[in-house]
């Protein structure tokens, strides 16, 4: 089974991603979260398959840190970079 993760504050591009991991992937689950704390949470207390990342996140915090604790306490948790933004 497989149990994702998205790390979206943007809704419609959560809902798109959400539409088709369930549509191609036949997810187990699949966690949203909007802000890089809670992200953080989820992350400490869910065995995950892969994560959804957006690097513009609600500041203080952008995903940027998301993403450094992702590689350090879960080096084997893949990522998926995710963003509308057309500076990344």
């Amino acid at each position: 089974m497989k149990r994702f993760m998205i790390i979206e504050d943007n809704k419609m591009m959560a809902q798109i991603l959400t539409q088709l991991l369930r549509k191609c992937a036949k997810p187990q689950s699949i966690i949203h979260t909007t802000s890089p704390q809670t992200a953080v949470n989820a992350l400490i207390n869910n065995t995950l398959d892969c994560v959804f990342l957006d690097l513009n996140l609600e500041k203080p915090l952008d995903g940027i840190p998301v993403l450094q604790f992702i590689k350090k306490q879960l080096p084997g948790l893949p990522v998926v970079i995710v963003s509308g933004d057309s500076e990344w």
